[in-house]
């Protein structure tokens, strides 16, 4: 008869849990270490790529038309151009690159960004501004969209994707409000405006490194995932999230609009100087983080969406009429401020309602197509404005702009109540 020592086994066993359990735990709470780690690496270089990106935008203009003597139309048509290759970015990457590329794409965009920067105070036609355009419209359509996704590929759970990507949103928003401060503190010390590219360059630079430290992460683990998408079903997401994304594409024409003719309205008939003109850019990114804050204490409905998406096309219509009709620094600074809530308050208003409305499996195809018509409309705007100043002086050619968002804000409320009769 075999006698089985049921203690000997109970406590090997005990021993055993107790052993793995620990095991488990330990791993855990390295893997959770390594993983803050990796997201605080990745929000500075988030934090480097957007403050240098942004404090270049605008000094920019005003630095091509003194150099090479280019008449505003050509100006406006060369800052436009960056939504050029953005868009085309964001139409080609999902055909080739699949999350286990994330990185290796960002890392190629970054590159992009120090090379376009650094070009930019080396050329002296407009041939090669034309190309350091277009190449940062590429780093800025590459990185806009895959730095997004890399918070939610690097968490393994909904909690850890919520807290990653709000750090990154953070980090995001105070790059947008430190580049065009940034931008003036540069040209006060350094005495001139070569100073801003110098300082933009090497933080591109920076973030690079970055970046590569925290590409040989071991907590980075992709996978290849390809989902067959119909015609028919990009036919009914298109119509599903038309109205909030031509929404926000209305908003990026009055953004970019006034990144590309803002700057000259401000030097050629203000007479401000290039820091000063920075300083207002930084106060329309600091408006644009307020109200983004402001969103995270309401409650959020479906009508109060909708009021709020509203609410913000009348704020960028009135603040680009403020600053196009603008004789003064004061006029111009509160149509700086009330852009920048406007278009603030179009991202999150929208991106919300687009995610209420798509199925999970669908949401990254739903983002694309969001962000592909978001592209469109940033890309229109320069082009129109120049097109009317064949016509029109730069004031009455800004003015015309506000069409747009009115337009587009007049349509969505009939819309709305045709909707709830």
């Amino acid at each position: 008869m075999i006698i089985i020592p049921y203690r000997i086994v109970f406590h090997t066993f005990i021993k055993s849990y107790i052993l793995k359990s620990y095991i488990l735990r330990t791993i855990i709470k390295k893997r959770a270490k390594r993983m803050r780690r990796v997201i605080i690496l990745f929000n500075i270089v988030a934090f480097l790529f957007f403050t240098s990106f942004i404090m270049v935008q605008p000094i920019l203009p005003i630095y091509i038309y003194n150099k090479l003597k280019l008449d505003e139309k050509e100006v406006g048509l060369i800052i436009g151009s960056l939504g050029f290759t953005s868009l085309l970015i964001r139409l080609l990457l999902p055909l080739g690159l699949f999350p286990r590329n994330v990185v290796k794409g960002i890392l190629i965009g970054l590159c992009l960004n120090a090379v376009s920067i650094s070009g930019y105070w080396i050329s002296n036609s407009s041939l090669l501004v034309w190309i350091f355009r277009l190449l940062h419209g590429m780093s800025w359509g590459i990185n806009h969209v895959l730095m997004l996704t890399f918070p939610s590929l690097v968490s393994e759970n909904i909690v850890e994707k919520h807290v990653s990507l709000t750090s990154y949103t953070i980090f995001v928003a105070l790059g947008l409000c430190a580049g065009p401060a940034m931008a003036a503190l540069s040209i006060l010390l350094i005495g001139n405006i070569y100073g801003v590219f110098i300082i933009a360059t090497g933080m591109s630079v920076i973030c690079l490194f970055i970046m590569n430290l925290v590409a040989k992460s071991k907590l980075i683990s992709f996978t290849r995932k390809v989902l067959k998408i119909s015609k028919r079903k990009i036919a009914t997401l298109l119509k599903t999230i038309l109205r909030p994304a031509v929404i926000f594409s209305s908003s990026g024409f009055i953004l970019s609009a006034i990144l590309s003719y803002g700057p000259l309205k401000a030097s050629l008939e203000l007479y401000l100087s290039e820091g000063l003109i920075s300083s207002l850019f930084s106060l329309l990114y600091l408006a644009m983080l307020l109200s983004r804050i402001l969103l995270l204490m309401l409650k959020y409905e479906s009508k109060l969406l909708t009021s709020l998406e509203l609410i913000a096309l009348i704020l960028c219509a009135v603040g680009m009429l403020l600053v196009s009709l603008s004789i003064g620094l004061t006029s111009y600074a509160i149509g700086m401020l009330l852009i920048g809530l406007g278009c603030g308050l179009t991202f999150p208003t929208t991106a919300s309602e687009v995610a209420s409305k798509i199925n999970d499996r669908f949401m990254v195809l739903g983002n694309a197509i969001y962000f592909i018509i978001y592209d469109i409309g940033y890309l229109t705007g320069p082009i129109i404005i120049s097109l009317l100043l064949y016509m029109l002086p730069l004031a009455q050619a800004m003015t015309l702009s506000i069409m747009v968002p009115l337009t587009c804000a007049v349509t969505s409320y009939i819309i709305g109540r045709i909707k709830n009769l």
